[in-house]
């Protein structure tokens, strides 16, 4: 009795004692990994058919090495912000209300290629601001608000017509 039972309990003892850990792992016909203290960047050369299957906490990918992201925290700046932004499409003037704004803010106006056009600094609450937009062509434009240290608070598409 007493070794039927000590065999009962060694045998629970090692199927509970034993785990078994799962790590990422790529196999492609190219590829490599590289590590600093700042980054780290690793990739794959192969497929180009990609297709993930997901099951819980494991995850397999075929084709492309696709690793695992993560976002912690995300500080959201326009929901501080209460701005119009009229007429849109404009074709000559284009007015921004600075309705609500905790501090001051920069407007950037920028072509779709990302080249800055205009720039206006230290903006505030409680003004209609104004920029004229007679002199560019047609086209789409993007206009950007930014915090005096440059974080973005929010990008408008302004489309401008003849």
């Amino acid at each position: 009795m007493k070794q039927s039972l000590l065999l009962w309990l060694s045998l629970l003892y090692s199927i509970g004692g034993y785990s078994q850990s799962v790590q990422s792992q790529v196999v492609g016909s190219a590829g490599d990994f590289f590590q600093t203290n700042e980054a780290q960047m690793a990739f794959t050369l192969g497929e180009v058919v990609t297709e993930t299957f997901n099951s819980g906490e494991l995850i397999l990918t075929q084709g492309f090495h696709q690793t695992n992201l993560m976002v912690t925290s995300l500080e959201d700046l326009a929901a501080e912000f209460q701005l119009r932004v009229f007429p849109n499409p404009t074709v000559d003037f284009l007015s921004i209300d600075a309705l609500q704004s905790p501090e001051s803010f920069n407007l950037e106006l920028l072509d779709t290629s990302g080249r800055p056009l205009f720039l206006q600094r230290n903006m505030s609450q409680g003004a209609t601001h104004q920029i004229n937009l007679s002199n560019y062509p047609p086209g789409i434009y993007l206009l950007r608000l930014r915090t005096e240290d440059r974080k973005n608070i929010q990008t408008f598409k302004i489309v401008k017509l003849n």
